[in-house]
């Protein structure tokens, strides 16, 4: 089993949620947190995680049709691609400029489910197989792939068997993307 310390249950459906770790949970609230407020593309990407902004797959260089232009600077070209060439070939249309308005619609993948993904952070595959047959239900989707639902109604008795391998589990009974059941200041590393 890998060493995973810390997860929460998420509630994922009305009777039943997923197990993400809980550093990725910390990371899919900061994102959810920056698709709901930011105001401009420039608050959006201050409000995300480290990193994650330059990892959208709609900039050209993660296979996307767009580019990022702040301060007269442009981000996120193909390795060798020049601004005034993309410009020219895609149009200025496909240059997100830092101080446009901001909808989270605009971004890759928040419409049909699959971003910001928790459900791709899942940890019930490292979960012992006992665990996972007696309260697993798989769940498909043919854009987001497959993982588990665990039912809300046995929560208490997941919670001890995860305590039992000295697992520390936290709940997100919320449905509000932008809630932390975390404690401030909590070490997340698993």
């Amino acid at each position: 089993m890998a060493d995973l310390k810390k997860v929460v249950f998420v509630l994922w459906s009305e009777d039943g949620g997923i197990f993400v770790p809980a550093s990725d949970y910390q990371s899919d609230v900061q994102i959810e947190g920056a698709l709901e407020n930011a105001k401009t593309w420039r608050e959006f990407k201050g409000l995300m995680p480290e990193l994650e902004f330059q990892q959208l797959g709609q900039w050209e260089c993660n296979g996307g049709e767009n580019i990022f232009e702040e301060d007269g600077r442009y981000y996120f070209l193909a390795e060798g691609q020049q601004a005034e060439s993309f410009i020219t070939e895609l149009g200025e249309e496909n240059v997100i400029h830092a101080d446009n308005e901001f909808s989270a619609k605009d971004v890759w993948g928040f419409g049909d489910g699959d971003y910001p993904g928790m459900h791709y952070h899942t940890c019930d595959k490292v979960f012992p197989e006992s665990f996972r047959k007696k309260y697993g239900n798989p769940v498909a989707s043919m854009v987001a792939g497959s993982w588990a639902e665990y039912p809300i109604e046995k929560l208490e008795d997941m919670k001890a068997q995860l305590g039992a391998l000295g697992i520390d589990l936290f709940e997100d009974l919320s449905m509000d993307p932008t809630y932390s059941c975390l404690p401030d200041g909590m070490e997340l590393k698993h």
